[in-house]
Parts: C-alpha cells; sequence; structure tokens
C-alpha cells in the first residue's frame, strides 16, 4: 500500500450506496479505558482473570519487496535483525500471492522449485523482474520458516491472474464472475505448492485492499457482500474444506480500518461480509483492516473494535499499516508509533499487528528496516526499536488482560498487559514531559513474583534492569519522560 488518490473515494461510493445501508455503531471505548483503581489514585492493577484477546503474533509484509530484499548484500543479517531473538522475534510473515504465477490457463507456475541459492555476485541481481520477485519471496519465506521458526506464513492476494479479470490486466479491473472457481482453485494451488516444499501458508487472503483500484496489482471487489462475501462463501471456502486446505481465510483488508466520508472502510465491509454470508464465520477465518489515514485529508481515523467479527468469535488483525510521508528514523517517530500499537491492541482489540513493510529501500516511513540502493547499507529506524518493545515480549498465545488505572494518572501515559502462564508483560509509552511512578498490584492471584524492565528511548533500546520490590513486596513501575518501558515478570 502505497499512495492513495481522490478517485478512491467516487469509485467507493458507488458500492458504498449499493451495500447495506443499515446504520452502524462505533462502539464506545470508554469501558476498555476508563477502570480506575479507586484504592491508589496512582497505581496499576493487573486484572487477571480479566482477559481480552488473544495475541496470534507480530510481522512483516515484504510483499512487492521480496526482490530488494534478496538481492541486498546483507539479506541474512537483516532476516535476524527481524525475526531473530536478538531482534524483533517476528512471529508472521505476510507475502503475497502474485498474479504472474500464472499467464493463462495452460501456463501456471508456482516456481516452488526455482534455484535461490546463486551468489549475490550473479547478474541475474543486477535488474527487478517478476522472476527475481518471485525468487525472493520463496528465499524470504523459507529463512523465516527454517532459520527462524516463523510459523505463521500469510499471503495476500493484490490481484488475480490477468487473464481471469474484466479487463485483462493486473492492475484494477475485478474478477469475472465466470472465473470464481477457478481463482479459488489456483488459491488451493498456490497452498499446495508452498505446502508441497515445507512452507506451508498459515492464511491466505483472496483480495488485498479490495476497495482501491490502484496502479499496481490490484482488484476491485464491490459490493461487499455479494462479491467477496460471495466468492468466499461459495468457492472458496468450500474449494479449501474439498481440498483438505487448512489455511485461514482473510477477508477485509481495505486500506482504511474505520469508515469515513464516501469510503466504506474495513470496519463496515467486513460487517456487511458477515451480513450477507454468516457462514463464512465457520469457515476458519479471519477478520482485517489496514491502517492508513483518510486519503483526501491524511487525517488518522478512528480506531475501534470490529463487534460484528468479535461477536462471531473471529480474531481480527491489523495486516498493514505505515505511512507513506517522508522518511523520520527518529525517536520521535518511534514514539509516536508505539503509541499507535498501543491503540490497536487496546481500543481495537486486534491481536496480530503486520507492519508495512520489513525492510525496503525508501525515502518514507513505509519500513522498519530503510535498504540504501547500493545493496551494501542499511538503517534501522527508532520505530523498529520501539515495535520491538512489543514483539519481543508479548508471546503468541498470550492473552491481553484488563488494567485498572489510578484516576491521576496522566492521559498520555498508556498501557496494556498481558499473561501467558504464570509470566506477564506490561507495555507503558509515556508520551509526556514528566516521570511517571506508579506502583502495581494484581488482582486474581497472590502477588507479582519478579519484575525486569526494558527500556526504549532516544538513546536507549530494550536496555534491560531489574527491579526490586518494596518492603512490602510491592513492585513500582518507574517509566521516564518519553519513553516506551516493557515490564516482564511472573506471578505466584
Amino acid at each position: 500500500m502505497k499512495k492513495h488518490y481522490f478517485g478512491v473515494a467516487i469509485c467507493s461510493l458507488l458500492f458504498t450506496l449499493s451495500c447495506s445501508n443499515d446504520s452502524f455503531d462505533v462502539p464506545d471505548s470508554s469501558d476498555q479505558t476508563a477502570l480506575r483503581s479507586a484504592a491508589n489514585p496512582q497505581g496499576v492493577t493487573l486484572m487477571w482473570n480479566n482477559e481480552k484477546q488473544v495475541i496470534d503474533g507480530f510481522g512483516v509484509a515484504q510483499a512487492g519487496w521480496a526482490d530488494r530484499f534478496y538481492a541486498h548484500k546483507k539479506r541474512s543479517e537483516v532476516m535476524g535483525l527481524l525475526f531473530g531473538a536478538e531482534g524483533l522475534h517476528l512471529s508472521i510473515l505476510r507475502g503475497e500471492v502474485f498474479p504472474h504465477y500464472a499467464k493463462s490457463e495452460a501456463d501456471i507456475n508456482f516456481d516452488v522449485h526455482a534455484n535461490i541459492d546463486m551468489p549475490l555476485t550473479d547478474p541475474f541481481f543486477d535488474t527487478m523482474t517478476e522472476d527475481l520477485l518471485r525468487r525472493g519471496q520463496l528465499w524470504i519465506t523459507r529463512e523465516a520458516k527454517n532459520t527462524y521458526g516463523v510459523d505463521k506464513l500469510v499471503f495476500s492476494t493484490w490481484s488475480p491472474p490477468a487473464y481471469m479479470k474484466s479487463n485483462g490486466q493486473v492492475s484494477k479491473g475485478s474478477l469475472k464472475t465466470a472465473y470464481y472457481q477457478k481463482y479459488a482453485d489456483y488459491l488451493v494451488d498456490f497452498y499446495k505448492a508452498y505446502q508441497s516444499v515445507g512452507l506451508k501458508p498459515y492464511a491466505i487472503s483472496p483480495a488485498n485492499e479490495p476497495e482501491f483500484p490502484a496502479e499496481w496489482n490490484s482488484c476491485v471487489w464491490f459490493p461487499a457482500s455479494s462479491t467477496l462475501g460471495k466468492f468466499i462463501a461459495k468457492n472458496m471456502g468450500p474449494a479449501f474444506q474439498g481440498n483438505n486446505v487448512d489455511a485461514k481465510i482473510i477477508f477485509g483488508e481495505n486500506a482504511q480500518w474505520s469508515t469515513f466520508a464516501l469510503v466504506m472502510g474495513s470496519l463496515l465491509y467486513v460487517k456487511n461480509i458477515l451480513k450477507g454470508y454468516p457462514e463464512i464465520a465457520n469457515m476458519n477465518a479471519i477478520a482485517s483492516g489496514h491502517g492508513y489515514p483518510d486519503p483526501i485529508t491524511n487525517k488518522d481515523l478512528a480506531i475501534v473494535p470490529y463487534p460484528a467479527a468479535e461477536d462471531k468469535g473471529l480474531n481480527v488483525w491489523l495486516t498493514e499499516v505505515s505511512t507513506v510521508d517522508d522518511l523520520d528514523p527518529s525517536f520521535t517517530n518511534g514514539l509516536k508509533w508505539a503509541a499507535t500499537f498501543h491503540r490497536y491492541l487496546h481500543d481495537a482489540n486486534v491481536s496480530a499487528i503486520i507492519w508495512w513493510a520489513g525492510a525496503r529501500p525508501t525515502s518514507n516511513n513505509e519500513s522498519l528496516i530503510v535498504l540504501d540502493p547500493d545493496r551494501e547499507n542499511y538503517t534501522v529506524t527508532k520505530r523498529y526499536d520501539t515495535y520491538g518493545n512489543f514483539t519481543r515480549y508479548i508471546k503468541p498465545g498470550s492473552h491481553r488482560i484488563e488494567v485498572a488505572r489510578g484516576s491521576q494518572l496522566p492521559t498520555d501515559f498508556h498501557l496494556t498487559a498481558y499473561k501467558d502462564g504464570s509470566d506477564y508483560v506490561v507495555v507503558t509509552v509515556n508520551l509526556t514531559d514528566k516521570e511517571v511512578v506508579t506502583p502495581v498490584t494484581i488482582d486474581g492471584v497472590t502477588q507479582l513474583k519478579g519484575m525486569k524492565r526494558i527500556l526504549t528511548d532516544a538513546n536507549n533500546k530494550w536496555a534491560e534492569s531489574e527491579v526490586a520490590p518494596d518492603s512490602n513486596n510491592i513492585y513500582t513501575m518507574t517509566v521516564p519522560p518519553k519513553s516506551v518501558v516493557t515490564f516482564v515478570g511472573t506471578v505466584q
């Protein structure tokens, strides 16, 4: 995802009018944020038995930029920074089901047996081609799985093969109704191809940003309930089931998280699909959205839950987020993103966050790691560092738990808490200019057993120190101004 244009609003109006015109309510988040500790107005209480969403993991996308990553001479080092235990320790990699796997019905090749181990001095790496992109994705996926144990390999489809579409092109257009089943079979074949080389997809999305007729690979699906919803319910879901494909089906993935102006956004898109085809909730599905601003005003949109999905027991993922403003690798940008990650986890109840993109050449803020065009060097941004305060310590399978916060804690002091067995994690984001000092108690178990502090600020990255309790065995969290601090420990 990258730049959006005014035309998307006009296109979206056409199908918004044809979708359900039921009113929809943005859930009131006050019940998620207003718990207060009457006993200690400066304190924090972890509500151990008040579980919220499960955490599926954190990740990055390399779709569309696998070629540049693959060609970089320090690619293995960068892979370690993203997926290694000393790096972000990510558990999700998002790739693409490329349209150029199939040039025609008689010419389909998923290229899973291509040579991906040529020396980086090979002239093959000097030109960006579809072949380089396919091999790059295969190499990155193999390394993520085999070297770093990444168990959630997800793939979104920007466009079906061109021959299946109304305009015969990989950009814009729509999927011809006559090809609905062939496209579902194509996704089954992609799954089986990657599975055959030990890279079984965890989830597949049939439509990336289905509202947006982009200049790059894209395909428009509207109205939601009678195109994408119908395709999943009548073609993709049954094809997966009939072919023993256990990959989850991701749907939603619009550019905007919630609704604004003339554009539907993922909040209503997901609601309309589930209203039109409620059986999708039983098809191993994940509801999703992207987190880009209003393309007309460039303002951030509301970060809210998806009650239509939650009410049906579906996990909700943020499958793409970044911005395209001028490159800012500073901690100011990193702190802003830490607050945004907090809001998606706390206010929207997301189970996964996937950043766009992990590593790529760029002059904007789309990448955590900026690859130099010389293929030799790279820059690690501070948003990479603050993302790590979440990704390195919140384990997949954890549950977010409610936090009761004292009424006198600053409004711009944010925190979320998680539990995994007897382990806890608290991630704090202090946007204020003052140090915040707050005692921590726990409700539902005996007490905290230990605490370690991990600090990231303008001068530190994941700096660890031990926190000792006072004489009453009470632990205190000390969070410097303008910082992101993660606290970890156990309970008894």
